[in-house]
């Protein structure tokens, strides 16, 4: 089977670096992505995708990627299954392998030693250990 996808969107949430009780690190946070066609009374209508970016990405996120900013992720869509106040809830999100900073306030050319603003990587995800 094979299942990739792709979305430009902005940046809902500040980015904020989550550690694993084994010190991985990863970044989860949502996209908004406005659909083609507008609703009935004209608006354009908004979905909100969560995400999680983890690996060489996460420095990559917090040097060039802040709240707003126009990006384009690449990963896979998967569904989690939790339990939270007795109830059984669901949550799709992406979880990222590629990402390109498509428009932001922040400088564009990285300097000495440190990554690009576009990395692809095959990792290991904090809940897979």
């Amino acid at each position: 089977m094979y299942s990739k996808t792709t979305m430009m969107g902005r940046i809902v949430n500040d980015i904020e670096v989550i550690e694993t009780k084994t010190g991985n690190k990863f970044i989860s946070n949502t996209l908004a992505v406005s659909r083609d066609r507008k609703g009935k009374d004209g608006s354009t209508r908004t979905d909100f995708w969560d995400f999680t970016v983890g690996g060489t990405m996460v420095p990559v996120m917090l040097n060039y990627v802040k709240k707003g900013d126009l990006i384009l992720l690449e990963g896979r869509m998967e569904k989690k299954s939790y339990e939270k106040d007795g109830i059984r809830r669901e949550n799709v999100l992406l979880r990222v392998d590629h990402i390109q900073l498509i428009r932001s306030s922040r400088p564009a050319v990285p300097a000495a030693g440190e990554e690009s603003m576009e990395t692809q990587e095959s990792q290991q995800y904090p809940w897979e250990e």
